[in-house]
């Protein structure tokens, strides 16, 4: 139990920046309930051996958990089509402005799955089970959901880049550098988001961008590669420190 509560007390901290960094408007539902998740690890350091503090909010943490399951099923059915409605873009405004939409998307996307994460966190710690087994499931569970998101981010935009090619991308790639600065500040405040071509595209500066359609069939990957921890891993970490 002491490495457990070590471990929260050294986290705390980023945890909190990364809501903030998440929710930058706080008065909202999804806002508060991330409120609610870290004031409920907070309060775990001194209610550790509470049963009736954990078993009560145990149901609090699954609640949360519920809702943003929800979350995470809306904003993938809405990002599916948004993505999958063909565009032609005829100005580097249009393309900014699909981005950013996008973009909006999946960072509605991205709260679902921090709340969905670190709900899951204190479900594992509250129900009080440490077993190997347990802990690989809430592990597995959270790396499967990551997985999920890094795969429609990715796609999403690889359809945008087609759309883009089919209506003259060397003509308005000076667009999309020129809203990769914007997106890219946008992109490292949510660290949630996966190593991803695409994703590493847009967080570039122009001249990687540049590099990127001039070698876009060959070498891209080798030049746009690089790698971003993720919040999900901040929470699959936290958890398999309770492995007994």
């Amino acid at each position: 139990m002491e490495k457990i509560l070590k471990d929260i007390e050294e986290n705390l901290p980023k945890i909190q920046e990364l809501s903030f960094d998440i929710f930058e408007d706080t008065d909202t539902e999804s806002a508060g309930s991330a409120r609610m998740l870290y004031n409920l690890l907070y309060l775990y350091q001194d209610k550790y051996g509470d049963e009736a503090f954990t078993s009560g909010k145990l149901k609090t943490a699954q609640d949360i958990k519920e809702d943003a399951a929800e979350k995470l099923a809306a904003c993938r059915e809405n990002i599916s089509a948004a993505a999958g409605k063909k565009a032609v873009f005829k100005s580097q405004t249009e393309l900014s402005g699909k981005i950013e939409s996008l973009l909006s998307l999946f960072g509605e996307y991205q709260k679902g799955l921090y709340l969905y994460a670190f709900s899951t966190y204190l479900i594992t710690l509250f129900a009080g089970d440490f077993s190997e087994e347990a802990v690989a499931a809430a592990a597995a569970d959270l790396q499967e959901k990551d997985k999920a998101y890094t795969s429609l981010f990715t796609e999403s935009f690889i359809q945008l880049r087609a759309d883009a090619d089919e209506t003259g991308w060397s003509k308005i790639i000076s667009g999309v550098a020129a809203v990769s600065k914007k997106a890219g500040e946008a992109l490292k405040k949510v660290p949630i988001i996966s190593d991803t071509l695409v994703d590493e595209a847009l967080s570039s500066a122009g001249e990687k961008l540049d590099k990127y359609n001039e070698d876009k069939n060959s070498g891209a990957a080798a030049a746009l590669s690089g790698s971003r921890p993720t919040a999900v891993g901040l929470f699959v970490d936290r958890i398999n420190v309770l492995k007994a």
